[in-house]
């Protein structure tokens, strides 16, 4: 049997409680404000030639069939840049449907809505020009994964993980499509203790709801956190919208990104211990580094979203 969450949770805050507090500037700490600047065209953007021709060819060659579910692809444009085909009426960022999300709020200097596409991921937008991001899906237990989330869709939100509105299959591709969300949801400065508790909140809610299902996620960082407010691309240090949603108490967060992720055998709770060294994108806790021949993922994911949180909110 698996230890219950709040059994967890307790193991790792009990040290967290010990040498870390929790402040309201703690983000603004952790996080330094840059400067206004100017856009620049590069900025943020690391994917190859190479990567950006595949990626236009990919998601060029499939226009027409996404058009044909519903789906209008943004504009691709050099530097992995896309941007709305569409115009995006501003009553759906203001008092957006459930599951989608609030946007604006940039500067002016910036181009509004702007997005990064990628081989993995194009932004498009439905019949209601809500904006969606569609990801490619390409390894067997992502796949299943996905799927598995998608019949349990009415669960998702309330458990912190980001709503799948709809499974795509064409030829050997499956694509999953999900409403867009933010990025950066430490920007700007969070204000108060209690949205930080939001946060991790959030976080804890969707790893309870993924062990309940056999479910590891493996890489948990921000970078796989989102926020129900998107601006322009990597640029919401600036802006002016978000923290007044954040005062008013209508942001929240969810959980995504299941490509390095694990659907276990409901009764299996152990893995080699040469597993737990397969994703070098997070940090781990020292358990397995003294010769163990096997160990139990879903504790050993409870150490690594302690150091995360520890990382991102402990007073430096």
């Amino acid at each position: 049997m698996r230890t219950c969450l709040p059994n967890r949770v307790a193991v790792f805050f009990q040290p967290l409680t010990r040498y870390a507090y929790l402040r309201s500037d703690m983000f603004s700490k952790r996080f330094c404000k840059p400067e206004p600047q100017e856009e620049e065209e590069d900025d943020y953007h690391t994917a190859t030639q190479a990567e950006e021709d595949e990626a236009k060819r990919l998601w060029g060659s499939m226009r027409d069939w996404f058009f044909e579910k519903g789906y209008t692809l943004f504009e691709l444009g050099k530097l992995g840049h896309s941007k709305p085909s569409l115009d995006t009426p501003s009553d759906i960022g203001t008092s957006p449907e459930h599951p989608f999300a609030f946007f604006g709020g940039d500067p002016p200097h910036y181009e509004p809505l702007k997005a990064y596409y990628s081989t993995k991921v194009c932004f498009a937008q439905d019949a209601k020009r809500r904006h969606v991001a569609i990801k490619k899906l390409n390894k067997p237990d992502e796949i299943r994964i996905y799927r598995f989330l998608f019949e349990k869709r009415e669960l998702l939100a309330e458990n912190s993980i980001l709503p799948i509105l709809e499974i795509l299959d064409y030829q050997e591709h499956c694509f999953a499509v999900m409403p867009r969300w933010g990025e950066d949801t430490c920007y700007p400065d969070t204000g108060t203790i209690g949205n930080v508790l939001n946060y991790i909140h959030c976080l804890l809610k969707a790893i309870n709801f993924l062990h309940s299902n056999s479910i590891v996620h493996r890489d948990l960082k921000s970078d796989n956190t989102l926020v129900n407010h998107f601006g322009a691309h990597r640029r919401n240090d600036e802006n002016v919208m978000r923290p007044v949603l954040r005062s008013a108490g209508q942001l929240t967060y969810a959980l995504f990104d299941f490509d390095l992720s694990l659907m276990l055998p409901s009764n299996e709770c152990r893995l080699p211990a040469s597993r737990s060294f397969e994703v070098l994108s997070v940090p781990w806790p020292y358990d397995n580094f003294q010769g163990e021949l096997d160990y139990d993922p879903y504790k050993f994911e409870m150490g690594c979203l302690g150091i995360f949180l520890c990382q991102m909110f402990q007073v430096e």
